[in-house]
Protein backbone atom coordinates (compact mmCIF):
# COMPACT_ATOMS: atom_id res chain seq x y z
CA UNK A 1 0.00 0.00 0.00
CA UNK A 2 2.98 2.30 -0.49
CA UNK A 3 1.89 5.75 -1.69
CA UNK A 4 -1.78 4.90 -0.99
CA UNK A 5 -4.20 7.82 -0.98
CA UNK A 6 -6.37 7.55 2.13
CA UNK A 7 -7.17 11.19 2.76
CA UNK A 8 -10.05 11.62 5.25
CA UNK A 9 -10.23 7.83 5.67
CA UNK A 10 -11.93 6.55 8.82
CA UNK A 11 -9.70 3.78 10.14
CA UNK A 12 -10.72 4.03 13.80
CA UNK A 13 -9.58 0.94 15.68
CA UNK A 14 -8.10 -0.64 12.55
CA UNK A 15 -5.43 -3.31 12.93
CA UNK A 16 -2.64 -2.21 10.60
CA UNK A 17 0.15 -4.06 12.39
CA UNK A 18 3.36 -4.03 10.31
CA UNK A 19 1.57 -2.48 7.30
CA UNK A 20 3.71 -0.87 4.60
CA UNK A 21 2.24 2.62 4.17
CA UNK A 22 5.37 4.46 3.13
CA UNK A 23 4.59 7.82 1.44
CA UNK A 24 0.85 7.23 2.06
CA UNK A 25 -1.48 10.22 1.94
CA UNK A 26 -3.43 10.10 5.20
CA UNK A 27 -4.11 13.81 5.57
CA UNK A 28 -6.92 14.36 8.10
CA UNK A 29 -7.55 10.60 8.36
CA UNK A 30 -8.94 9.17 11.60
CA UNK A 31 -6.67 6.45 12.98
CA UNK A 32 -7.70 6.85 16.60
CA UNK A 33 -7.40 3.67 18.67
CA UNK A 34 -5.71 1.91 15.72
CA UNK A 35 -3.09 -0.79 16.20
CA UNK A 36 -0.05 0.22 14.19
CA UNK A 37 2.76 -1.78 15.81
CA UNK A 38 5.77 -1.81 13.53
CA UNK A 39 3.92 0.02 10.74
CA UNK A 40 6.05 1.78 8.10
CA UNK A 41 4.68 5.31 7.66
CA UNK A 42 8.00 6.77 6.57
CA UNK A 43 7.60 9.96 4.51
CA UNK A 44 3.79 9.71 4.87
CA UNK A 45 1.51 12.77 4.96
CA UNK A 46 -0.48 12.65 8.20
CA UNK A 47 -1.17 16.38 8.37
CA UNK A 48 -4.10 17.05 10.68
CA UNK A 49 -4.74 13.33 11.20
CA UNK A 50 -6.50 12.07 14.32
CA UNK A 51 -4.06 9.57 15.82
CA UNK A 52 -5.02 9.68 19.47
CA UNK A 53 -4.95 6.57 21.64
CA UNK A 54 -3.31 4.61 18.78
CA UNK A 55 -0.41 2.20 19.29
CA UNK A 56 2.65 3.06 17.18
CA UNK A 57 5.15 0.92 19.11
CA UNK A 58 8.24 0.30 16.93
CA UNK A 59 6.62 2.24 14.06
CA UNK A 60 8.70 4.01 11.43
CA UNK A 61 7.52 7.60 11.06
CA UNK A 62 10.82 8.95 9.77
CA UNK A 63 10.34 11.99 7.52
CA UNK A 64 6.56 11.82 8.07
CA UNK A 65 4.50 15.01 8.09
CA UNK A 66 2.59 14.92 11.38
CA UNK A 67 1.98 18.66 11.57
CA UNK A 68 -1.29 19.55 13.31
CA UNK A 69 -1.89 15.84 14.04
CA UNK A 70 -3.65 14.81 17.24
CA UNK A 71 -1.39 12.25 18.92
CA UNK A 72 -2.91 12.62 22.37
CA UNK A 73 -2.27 9.54 24.54
CA UNK A 74 -0.66 7.77 21.55
CA UNK A 75 1.86 5.03 22.28
CA UNK A 76 5.01 5.96 20.37
CA UNK A 77 7.42 3.75 22.31
CA UNK A 78 10.52 2.91 20.26
CA UNK A 79 9.03 4.80 17.29
CA UNK A 80 11.41 6.26 14.72
CA UNK A 81 10.43 9.92 14.38
CA UNK A 82 13.72 11.01 12.77
CA UNK A 83 13.22 14.14 10.66
CA UNK A 84 9.45 13.99 11.29
CA UNK A 85 7.51 17.25 11.17
CA UNK A 86 5.60 17.42 14.46
CA UNK A 87 5.01 21.17 14.27
CA UNK A 88 1.70 22.16 15.87
CA UNK A 89 1.09 18.51 16.80
CA UNK A 90 -0.87 17.66 19.94
CA UNK A 91 1.04 15.06 21.97
CA UNK A 92 -0.68 15.50 25.34
CA UNK A 93 0.07 12.44 27.50
CA UNK A 94 1.76 10.64 24.58
CA UNK A 95 4.25 7.89 25.42
CA UNK A 96 7.56 8.69 23.72
CA UNK A 97 9.75 6.33 25.74
CA UNK A 98 12.78 5.23 23.71
CA UNK A 99 11.53 7.12 20.61
CA UNK A 100 14.09 8.52 18.16
CA UNK A 101 13.60 12.29 17.69
CA UNK A 102 16.73 13.01 15.65
CA UNK A 103 16.04 16.04 13.45
CA UNK A 104 12.34 16.15 14.41
CA UNK A 105 10.55 19.51 14.26
CA UNK A 106 8.68 20.21 17.54
CA UNK A 107 7.82 23.85 16.80
CA UNK A 108 4.52 24.74 18.56
CA UNK A 109 3.99 21.08 19.51
CA UNK A 110 2.10 20.43 22.74
CA UNK A 111 3.92 17.70 24.70
CA UNK A 112 2.16 18.33 28.01
CA UNK A 113 2.51 15.37 30.39
CA UNK A 114 4.20 13.28 27.69
CA UNK A 115 6.43 10.42 28.86
CA UNK A 116 10.03 11.11 27.74
CA UNK A 117 12.17 8.55 29.55
CA UNK A 118 15.05 7.29 27.42
CA UNK A 119 13.97 9.41 24.45
CA UNK A 120 16.77 9.30 21.87
CA UNK A 121 18.49 12.23 20.14
CA UNK A 122 16.72 15.01 22.10
CA UNK A 123 19.82 17.12 21.48
CA UNK A 124 19.33 16.73 17.72
CA UNK A 125 15.74 17.97 17.55
CA UNK A 126 15.68 20.62 14.82
CA UNK A 127 13.08 23.02 16.32
CA UNK A 128 11.88 23.65 19.87
CA UNK A 129 10.28 27.10 19.34
CA UNK A 130 7.15 27.25 21.52
CA UNK A 131 7.13 23.51 22.13
CA UNK A 132 5.05 23.12 25.30
CA UNK A 133 6.78 20.91 27.87
CA UNK A 134 4.51 21.52 30.85
CA UNK A 135 4.41 18.46 33.08
CA UNK A 136 6.50 16.17 30.86
CA UNK A 137 7.41 13.00 32.69
CA UNK A 138 10.91 11.67 33.17
CA UNK A 139 12.80 13.89 30.73
CA UNK A 140 16.44 12.92 30.26
CA UNK A 141 18.82 14.85 32.50
CA UNK A 142 19.49 18.35 31.12
CA UNK A 143 16.87 18.04 28.39
CA UNK A 144 14.41 20.52 29.91
CA UNK A 145 17.05 23.23 30.16
CA UNK A 146 18.31 22.41 26.65
CA UNK A 147 14.84 22.76 25.11
CA UNK A 148 13.93 25.98 26.98
CA UNK A 149 17.22 27.56 25.88
CA UNK A 150 16.05 26.85 22.32
CA UNK A 151 12.59 28.38 22.72
CA UNK A 152 10.46 25.72 24.45
CA UNK A 153 7.86 26.91 26.94
CA UNK A 154 5.81 25.52 29.82
CA UNK A 155 2.12 26.40 29.83
CA UNK A 156 -0.60 24.50 31.65
CA UNK A 157 -3.28 23.99 29.00
CA UNK A 158 -5.27 20.84 28.22
CA UNK A 159 -7.19 21.64 25.05
CA UNK A 160 -5.56 21.84 21.62
CA UNK A 161 -7.84 24.72 20.53
CA UNK A 162 -6.78 26.80 23.53
CA UNK A 163 -3.10 26.07 22.84
CA UNK A 164 -3.30 27.05 19.16
CA UNK A 165 -5.25 30.21 20.01
CA UNK A 166 -2.53 31.24 22.47
CA UNK A 167 0.09 30.75 19.76
CA UNK A 168 -1.88 32.65 17.09
CA UNK A 169 -2.53 35.55 19.46
CA UNK A 170 1.08 35.65 20.67
CA UNK A 171 0.04 35.00 24.29
CA UNK A 172 2.47 32.21 25.12
CA UNK A 173 4.56 33.25 28.14
CA UNK A 174 8.26 32.43 28.22
CA UNK A 175 9.75 31.05 31.44
CA UNK A 176 11.35 33.78 33.58
CA UNK A 177 15.16 33.71 33.22
CA UNK A 178 15.69 33.03 36.94
CA UNK A 179 12.96 30.37 37.24
CA UNK A 180 13.58 26.91 38.62
CA UNK A 181 12.48 25.15 35.42
CA UNK A 182 11.44 21.94 37.12
CA UNK A 183 9.12 23.80 39.45
CA UNK A 184 7.92 26.26 36.80
CA UNK A 185 7.22 23.48 34.31
CA UNK A 186 5.76 21.11 36.91
CA UNK A 187 8.34 18.45 36.05
CA UNK A 188 9.80 15.92 38.48
CA UNK A 189 13.57 16.24 38.76
CA UNK A 190 15.58 13.39 37.23
CA UNK A 191 16.76 10.82 39.74
CA UNK A 192 20.44 10.91 40.52
CA UNK A 193 22.35 7.96 41.88
CA UNK A 194 24.44 8.47 44.99
CA UNK A 195 28.12 7.63 45.11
Amino acid sequence: MDSASLRWACLTGANLRAAKLRRAHLREADLSNAILLGVDLGDADLTGAILQDADYTWASLAYANLSEANLGRANLRHADLAQADLSNAFLLRADLRDANLSGANLRNAHLGNAELSNVENWGNVSQFDLANLFGVRYPPSGSLEFAVERGAVCVQVERYEEWTTMILEGRVPKPPPDADLYEYCNVQRPHTTGT
